[in-house]
């Protein structure tokens, strides 16, 4: 009886599972369904053999990013502009050094 306990509960444990991967797959067919293109509604991409067949707004924005000119660092500095890396955090031995864990007695830390 108890091999027969055992095999109940390990196939309830499978169905569980299949029906919790169905369930999951219906969630992801319905979202695919919503915001998906349907495959009839495809529209396949534009060929652009030249430079005519592109709209006026991308090719001045190409010719804007192309002959744009990084600054030197002098250049940058003149002009009051901020240089280097933004957003950098903090690393904990800044923020303990800032809270006073390193600073102070040596004394303390000799004896």
């Amino acid at each position: 009886k108890i091999l027969k306990d055992s095999a109940n509960k390990d196939s309830s444990v499978i169905d569980g599972l299949e029906a919790a991967t169905k369930y999951r797959k219906g969630q992801l067919d319905r979202i695919t369904d919503k915001f998906g293109a349907d495959k009839k509604q495809q529209q396949q991409p534009l060929e652009i053999n030249n430079d005519e067949d592109v709209q006026q707004t991308w090719k001045d924005m190409e010719s804007r990013v192309v002959k744009r000119r990084s600054l030197t660092l002098s250049e940058a500095l003149t002009r009051g502009k901020k240089t280097g890396r933004r957003n950098v955090r903090r690393t904990d031995e800044e923020a303990w050094l800032d809270a006073g864990m390193y600073g102070g007695n040596r004394e303390d830390e000799k004896k």
